[in-house]
């Protein structure tokens, strides 16, 4: 399935894909974490939740695990290297 840029509005492109049939192609589904810090957490097991969830996502035939960039947020745990 390739992406397609089909517009731009406002200097944002407008992505369309193309159907899929899952009769012969499966949907593969990724996982997105933010690492979140949870309330009355720290970031240190803010990070080991995101090794136990990607591990989980491996286990479960995720096709895909993303670890979101982000810089200086207080609810937010940062790592160097994951």
């Amino acid at each position: 399935m390739e992406p397609q840029a089909s517009a731009s509005r406002g200097g944002v492109a407008l992505i369309s894909f193309a159907a899929v049939d899952v009769q012969t192609q499966p949907l593969r589904l990724s996982v997105l974490d933010q690492s979140p810090v949870a309330q009355g957490s720290t970031g240190a097991q803010a990070l080991r939740n995101t090794i136990d969830l990607a591990r989980l996502a491996d286990a479960a035939g995720y096709h895909r695990y993303w670890v979101a960039e982000h810089h200086g947020g207080p609810m937010l745990a940062e790592a160097f290297e994951l």
